[in-house]
């Protein structure tokens, strides 16, 4: 139960930096490639670091 309420709140947080870089990046005048690299980076990035730490995190020795 610990890990859905975890869950829970790192994809809140992940919905609301969404949206407030979202909302700086398009109150700045830029061009729309920065826009889309900077959309991407911020939905891609965490996923990224998911996967590295499933991927290369430490083995726990005992059993659980």
């Amino acid at each position: 139960m610990d890990l859905e309420i975890g869950l829970f709140f790192w994809q809140l947080h992940c919905i609301v930096a969404l949206f407030l870089a979202l909302y700086i990046i398009f109150k700045v005048n830029s061009t729309f490639r920065l826009k889309l690299a900077w959309v991407l980076a911020i939905l891609f990035i965490p996923l990224v670091g998911s996967i590295c730490y499933f991927l290369f995190r430490k083995r726990s020795l005992g059993s659980a």
